[in-house]
């Protein structure tokens, strides 16, 4: 079988991992001189390792999955543990938020613990509503105190969009401790959450890119085509359902194609989308982010990961601190912080001095140890899991896949998964196609 996949981001280069292991022809076209995808690239400027698509840990809750990415790395990459806090109204809380109620003043630690007990209780004994939402959920699941504290702020500040637009399979995404776990971190007991994360890897050199080179090792070089985007796809015979793909330089001929491209990418070049489809593509929401790298002139002398940011007086959703996962990724006697800011339809004004000042601000850094500042911008960041999404996605998805198209990854299938996750769909794909599924 003849086997096109398009893109080579993480998910298209998983499809070309696992292909290898088969009889199948395979070609993976990406139209960036680079694999990775938009988000994994990385440049070094002036010895600063920049991840221009933010910074991306190699974590999961399957083994199987870590150890893929880490024997491609073979020998480069360190083990980290996660030391994560979330910035709030000046102090800083153990993250996840809900493991961290001990570091808020006493009322509202007091308040927010009242609040979840109240609603654990009332879950527990009386019947309530199904939420709808996540707004309704944060509430019916943590009470009015963490909710109004933290999770509605941040959810809203992350997407930009009101909690209660949000669908309810986001939550399959937050962290959701048991009561006990609570209760002890409460009592000032020490608790992880969050815990396949409590512990990643991370490329001693080379940055998120190095993940997506190495395993292009473990893939014949001739099968990955670079510098081609596609154009159009159509049926080059009814008959024997074989697909054209024209690219800017060549046209291809395949048995099957996976795609990893955006929805509405796929929905603009392939021929006969039905015209609705084609409208319920465009309400699709799609974040995009802004990628700020601050580099200083002095090492900073924490140990922090990375800081998560919910409030609307700070424009950063979360900064992180690289040199703390390679001591390889700058200088020698200096440091850097990458700080993302999530925003959709149109870039933010002033996105770098904003950020700048928000540090500052918040006493992470101090304007006369900067050296410079870089920017990057990247249009598909985040599907947004909105109401509109949920409802209408698996209508749009069977459109593609009654045409005998196959749907994978983030933007694929717009679903919000992490990187293990498109490593773990893809290998549920050509397990499929194996079996002649």
């Amino acid at each position: 079988m003849k086997i096109g996949i398009l893109g080579c981001g993480i998910t298209g280069l998983g499809l070309g991992y696992f292909l290898a292991k088969t009889p199948h022809d395979f070609t993976i076209l990406e139209k960036r001189p680079e694999v990775g995808g938009e988000l994994m690239n990385t440049e070094v400027i002036d010895g600063f390792t920049f991840n221009t698509g933010g910074e991306h840990l190699i974590w999961s809750d399957k083994k199987e999955l870590v150890k893929i990415l880490l024997e491609a790395l073979g020998d480069n990459y360190f083990e980290r543990h996660r030391n994560t806090k979330i910035y709030h109204k000046g102090a800083l809380v153990t993250y996840p938020f809900e493991h961290g109620l001990k570091d808020l003043p006493p009322k509202v630690s007091f308040r927010c613990m009242l609040s979840f007990l109240k609603n654990y209780y009332n879950q527990k004994f009386y019947k309530v509503e199904e939420p709808k939402n996540v707004y309704e959920w944060c509430y019916a699941t943590f009470g009015s105190g963490l909710s109004r504290e933290h999770l509605i702020p941040v959810n809203r500040n992350w997407w930009k969009l009101n909690p209660k637009q949000l669908s309810i399979s986001l939550v399959k995404r937050i962290p959701q401790p048991t009561v006990e776990e609570i209760i002890k971190s409460w009592l000032g007991e020490e608790t992880v959450g969050l815990k396949p994360q409590a512990t990643f890897y991370y490329p001693k050199i080379g940055g998120s890119l190095a993940i997506a080179k190495s395993l292009t090792n473990l893939i014949p070089k001739e099968r990955i085509k670079l510098n081609e985007e596609v154009v159009f796809i159509e049926k080059a015979d009814k008959k024997t359902d074989k697909w054209l793909v024209h690219t800017d330089k060549s046209i291809y001929e395949f048995d099957k194609i996976i795609s990893t491209l955006p929805l509405k990418t796929l929905g603009r070049i392939v021929d006969g989308v039905d015209k609705n489809i084609k409208k319920d593509l465009k309400k699709l929401r799609v974040n995009s982010l802004a990628v700020v790298l601050v580099a200083l002139n002095k090492e900073l002398k924490n140990n922090y990961s990375w800081i998560n940011f919910g409030t609307n007086d700070v424009l950063m959703n979360r900064i992180s601190f690289p040199k703390n996962y390679s001591e390889f990724n700058c200088p020698e006697g200096k440091d850097f912080i990458t700080a993302e800011v999530t925003y959709r339809r149109r870039k933010k004004n002033n996105i770098e001095e904003r950020v700048i000042k928000n540090l500052v601000d918040t006493g992470f850094i101090k304007r006369e140890d900067i050296a410079f500042t870089k920017i990057a911008y990247n249009k598909n960041a985040y599907p947004v899991p909105d109401i509109y999404s949920a409802e209408n996605i698996d209508r749009i998805r069977k459109h593609f896949i009654d045409k005998g198209l196959i749907l994978v990854g983030r933007f694929g299938s717009m679903d919000y998964i992490n990187m293990d996750k498109c490593i773990e769909k893809a290998k549920e794909v050509i397990e499929k196609l194996n079996e002649g599924v």
